[in-house]
């Protein structure tokens, strides 16, 4: 994070924004593959493609 950044927060937000990216941290990191595989899951259970359809099938699924 910028120096400068952390300069202009109150204790507070330092705080929080410490305690969040800890949080990140210890997530469980996924391949692209599994990324995009739950994408797909997500929009066929919603059935709202949006703008996922042009981009999934025009650079992925072949």
């Amino acid at each position: 994070m910028d120096p400068s950044i952390l300069a202009a927060m109150d204790k507070e937000a330092l705080k929080k924004q410490i305690e969040n990216m800890k949080y990140q941290a210890s997530m469980e990191r996924w391949p692209l593959s599994k990324s995009i595989a739950a994408a797909l899951f997500i929009t066929n259970l919603k059935g709202d493609w949006g703008p996922f359809r042009t981009l999934l099938y025009s650079d992925w699924i072949t």
